[in-house]
């Protein structure tokens, strides 16, 4: 199914759906077998005096232990937001954020591959969850959307990660665990590796691939959209999810007790296709 594919030497630090109705999409991921955490307005940063304002979105989360999803949905009040226009195309996997340890000099070596490279920018969202609560910082960049046209593809740094990797929002009745990797689907697989290539370091002195940060690359042909029920018909986008689970057993009970479909896939996983989100998510089981 994935001819093309990348093990990057840093992991993904989130993907993000974006819905113009954030209830449903909370309530899907539910049926799914998942636990998100409560919807809350995320806030962008002054780069002048660091004080937080709306960013004009709302998101839940689901979380765990190194990365998490994301679910959000524009308020509408805030009009530059950028998940605006990719909402009014579809819904659907909209953002693809990669960590790093240190935005600036992660930024400082894109640039040299990038050279109309956004400026590294700070952001927050308030926790409400677990035992610790607060406003969580990070900072970020975007990679430029002329080149990168599948959606918000981004290097992320944590700056409070004690406060959003919390213990108590890690457990979901899927059994679910991580997020291992990301599927984009394309007109011409080769030319989108190609473009996330260079991030895998080679010649420039990065550590071994890291096991959550896969991406793999599919033509419309090879994931039969039509299939899946998939609205993506010519375009570039991202259009799944890889995710480990401790159990498939316990995945499959709590997607019957959602009513979810799902079947078994290539690899002995479990695939369930997500139409209103225009995606799908594969599941293997952890060792």
């Amino acid at each position: 199914m994935f001819a093309n594919w990348l093990q990057l030497p840093m992991p993904l630090d989130h993907a993000g759906y974006g819905a113009r109705d954030l209830g449903a999409a909370i309530g899907l991921f539910r049926r799914l077998g998942f636990a998100p955490t409560e919807a809350r307005e995320l806030a962008v940063c002054d780069a002048e005096t660091g004080a937080p304002r709306p960013l004009g979105q709302l998101s839940a989360h689901v979380m765990f232990a190194n990365g998490y999803i994301e679910l959000s949905a524009p308020t509408w009040k805030v009009a530059d937001n950028p998940l605006i226009p990719l909402v009014q195309r579809r819904d659907g996997l909209h953002i693809l954020a990669l960590a790093t340890q240190d935005a600036q000099q992660c930024w400082a070596s894109m640039r040299e591959l990038l050279p109309a490279l956004p400026s590294v920018a700070r952001a927050a969202r308030e926790i409400a969850y677990g035992k610790r609560r607060g406003q969580a910082r990070f900072q970020w960049f975007p990679l430029p959307a002329e080149v990168f046209a599948e959606g918000i593809v981004c290097f992320v740094e944590h700056l409070t990660p004690d406060l959003v990797f919390q213990r108590e929002v890690l457990d979901h009745p899927n059994q679910a665990t991580a997020l291992l990797g990301a599927i984009l689907v394309s007109e011409n697989p080769q030319r989108a590796e190609d473009r996330y290539r260079p991030f895998a370091g080679s010649g420039r002195g990065i550590a071994r691939a890291h096991p959550q940060g896969r991406l793999r690359f599919a033509s419309h042909a090879d994931l039969s959209c039509g299939d899946f029920g998939l609205n993506l018909a010519g375009s570039e986008a991202l259009v799944g999810l890889e995710m480990e689970t401790a159990s498939l057993g316990a995945l499959t009970e709590a997607l019957d007790r959602g009513q979810m479909d799902y079947r078994e896939s290539e690899d002995a996983g479990i695939l369930v296709a997500l139409p209103a989100l225009n995606s799908f998510l594969l599941f293997q089981e952890g060792c």
